[in-house]
C-alpha cells in the first residue's frame, strides 16, 4: 500500500510537472505574440519620420558631365575626399563639381583603367588592361617596371586591393603581385 502510494504520488507529481511546463510554454507564446503585436502596433503609431520619408536623390554623371567614357570600370575614394573613375576612355578625378580628366598629356599612357587603390602614402595605383600598372604619386605617373627593379610587370591588371598591414596586392594576367 506504501509503494503503491508513493507511485500515486510521484505520477500525480509528474503530471502537475508537466502541466506547468506546458502552461509556462503556453505563456511564452502569448507574450511573444504580445510583444510582436506590441511592436508592429507603435511602428504603425508613433513612425520614425526620417525613416519613413527619406528620399533618394540620385544624379547621372556621363561624356557630357565631364566623364572620358560612360564605361565606369573602376572607382576609389582618396584620403582627400576626391572621388577617382577609371574607364574605358582614360582616369579622372571627380571634386564633388567637376572632373578632371587625366591623359596622355599627363603623362598617363594607360587608358582603358581596371582597378584603382590609394595606398598608405596617398599614391593612386592604377591598373590598366594595356599598360599595366601605374602609380601616380599627386604629380607624376610611374609605370611599375621603374618603381620595382628586377621584377616582370603586370600584364593586364585586374584588380588592386591594399591589406590591413598596407602591403598592395596586384592581380594581373601573368600572376599575383605584393
Amino acid at each position: 500500500a506504501v509503494r503503491r502510494d508513493f507511485a500515486r504520488h510521484f505520477e500525480d507529481r509528474e503530471r502537475r510537472t508537466l502541466s506547468a511546463q506546458v502552461g509556462e510554454h503556453a505563456l511564452d507564446v502569448l507574450n511573444l505574440k504580445t510583444v510582436r503585436v506590441g511592436l508592429l502596433a507603435c511602428m504603425l503609431l508613433f513612425p520614425v519620420p526620417h525613416v519613413l520619408g527619406q528620399v533618394l536623390h540620385f544624379r547621372n554623371y556621363g561624356v557630357d558631365e565631364g566623364l572620358p567614357d560612360g564605361l565606369v570600370r573602376a572607382m576609389v575614394q582618396d584620403h582627400e575626399g576626391y572621388l577617382w573613375f577609371g574607364t574605358q576612355g582614360g582616369l579622372c578625378r571627380f571634386d564633388g563639381l567637376s572632373f578632371r580628366v587625366f591623359s596622355r598629356k599627363d603623362g598617363l599612357k594607360a587608358v582603358r583603367i581596371r582597378a584603382l587603390c590609394e595606398d598608405l602614402d596617398g599614391n593612386i595605383w592604377i591598373g590598366s588592361r594595356d599598360s599595366g600598372l601605374v602609380v601616380y604619386d599627386g604629380s607624376e605617373f610611374q609605370p611599375f617596371t621603374s618603381l620595382a627593379k628586377n621584377l616582370p610587370a603586370p600584364e593586364f591588371v585586374h584588380a588592386i586591393e591594399r591589406d590591413s598591414r598596407g602591403n598592395m596586392w596586384v592581380a594581373a594576367r601573368n600572376g599575383l603581385y605584393r
